[in-house]
Formats: C-alpha cells, structure tokens, sequence
C-alpha cells in the first residue's frame, strides 16, 4: 500500500514538473480526505487493504493510474513510456502528444512528384534569345519656343515593349518651353518608350572604362554630347547601379547605326535634334578601343531630345 501511494505521489510531481496541460478533474468527496492522510491514518480510516477498493487514489479526476509492479528492483516509472492499451498517442498522464501535420509534404511521401517539382521547375534556367537586343528607356524630351500641339512618331525596327503615355500609332500632345507636356488631361515630363530588335550594335569605337570610373565618364561624356544636367542626371541614375559594380564597361554610343532603325518623324519639324543611345557591356579585363569623339551640338529654336541604352549580354 505505501509503495502504491509513493507511485502516486512521484507520478503527480512528474506531472506538474513536465508542464503538461491539466484535464478537468471532477469533485470526489473522498479526493481531500485521503489526500493529506498518513498510511497509518489511511488503514485505520478505510479498514486496511480490504476495504481500498472504494478509495480513489488519484488526484487526476476520472484517469486511470498506471500500473504498478511489485517488484521490488524496480525504479520510478518513467511516465513518457506509459501508453494506453490502444498503442494511441495519449498517455493516460493527460499529455496529448503533437500530431504531425498533414500538409506538409517531403520527398518520401511524395518522391516522383517531388523529383518532378524541383526538375522541372525550380532548376529550370530561362531560356534567353541571345539575337535579341532590349532597348532600354529612350524618353523624349520636347523643348518647342512657345506652347504647340506637337505629333511624334516612331518607326521602329524592333516590336515596342512599353509606352507612357500610350503609343496608340504616335503621341499627339501640347508641349510647353520647359518641356512640360500635357496628354489626355495629365502632365509628363517625356515620352517613354522600351523595345526588344534584332538590332546588332556597334563596338569599333569607344570607352573602356573601369567600374569606379563609371560616373565621373558618364557626366563627362553626357556634357560633351549635348545633355542638360537634369537629362544627365536621368540617364545616370538609370544606368550607374548596373554599371559601377563591374570591374571594366565597354561602351559606344551609337549614332546612324541606332537612328535609322528607331525613326522619329516629329511635327512641327524641330529645329536641333540631340539623340543619345549608349550601347554597352561588363568585361573582366581592360579592351583596347579606339577612342569615339564625342561633339557637342548648339541647342537652337524648338529642341528635341532623347536618351536611352542597351547592354549587351
């Protein structure tokens, strides 16, 4: 009998030491009774071992008490390894052992699927047509000497990717002298524009430049070609976090060879026209080029200008 409520008393210690969650208990009248009592009070009260069948034991409600052996070699019986006679995951401590979750998929549920997933998908490298050429963000900037509704139009060797405002077959809008344009009841600062062409870039003449270099190049050559310090200062933050990264940019501006295939037919005709489109590319080591001279053209009367650029994969 005491090695039967010494099982008991180190059963609830372990219990409340592991932190498992509480069942409801219900109320016993004998629960209080028998809980402080002593095993010589207990004899004396219940009549001995004869009449312990109508005690309960427990302090745990309507459980039922893990088995207890009377051999007297054994240990503390360890309550992780108690189970119901059902092979379940509850213990008859009360604990509830975490179920694993059914959504969760691994290779050995599902291994074809799986092998399938990642072969087909996540390993799968995007197939890029190396003939294809992007054009990147030609803007058009429109400068006329008095406000005038102004139709452009671009005949383009290539498929237009993007337009802002919209292409729809050219821009017709009202451009002011300090190129602000208006459009469909909103204003712009410039006609945008992104294309793919199978255009081939030139490379016979030059810059190599190293990657730190990048910026002070750009501000230099963007003067010399004719570029306000806004304008400039457009193309740089577009293009310099690309660029300053690589150990050397080999770079061209392009002239006939970017005009003939990207066309603008502007009306009323402009008085000077300054198209800027720098091709380029990351290389690892420095390039001997010859050196582009690069001019800078006299803004006179209504101005139009542009700027964009391609990197060459």
């Amino acid at each position: 009998m005491k090695k039967y409520i010494l099982t008991l008393f180190l059963m609830a210690a372990i219990i409340s030491l592991t932190g498992c969650p509480k069942s409801e208990t219900k109320d016993d009248p004998n629960k209080e009774k028998y809980v402080n009592t002593t095993d010589e009070e207990l004899d004396i009260q219940g009549g001995g071992d004869e009449k312990t069948e109508n005690v309960d034991p427990t302090v745990r409600g309507d459980e039922p008490t893990p088995p207890v052996t009377d051999d007297p070699n054994q240990g503390p019986i360890d309550v992780g390894e108690i189970t119901s006679p059902d092979n379940s995951e509850e213990l008859n401590t009360g604990c509830q052992m975490p179920a694993e979750d059914p959504n969760i998929i691994t290779p050995e549920d599902v291994p074809y699927e799986w092998e399938e997933l990642v072969e087909d998908h996540i390993c799968e490298e995007p197939q890029i047509d190396p003939n294809t050429t992007y054009d990147y963000k030609p803007v058009i900037y429109l400068y006329p000497e008095k406000t005038a509704e102004i139709s452009v139009k671009l005949d383009y060797n290539g498929t237009l990717t993007t337009t802002y405002p919209a292409y729809n077959d050219g821009w017709k809008v009202i451009a002011e002298p300090d190129g602000t344009i208006k459009y469909n009841d909103r204003e712009y600062y410039c006609l945008f524009w992104e294309g793919i062409s199978n255009i081939d870039y030139s490379f016979g003449k030059g810059f190599c430049v190293k990657g730190e270099d990048t910026e002070k190049f750009l501000e230099d050559a963007l003067k010399k070609l004719g570029l306000t310090d806004t304008e400039a200062n457009e193309f740089i933050i577009y293009w310099l976090p690309k660029m300053e990264v690589n150990t050397y940019n080999l770079i061209s501006f392009q002239e006939e060879l970017y005009t003939e295939n990207a066309q603008l037919a502007v009306s009323p005709a402009p008085d000077t026209v300054i198209r800027v489109f720098m091709a380029w590319k990351d290389v690892d080591e420095f390039i001997e080029i010859e050196p582009q001279i690069l001019t800078v053209p006299e803004r006179n009367g209504f101005t139009v200008v542009e700027w964009g650029g391609t990197e060459i994969k």
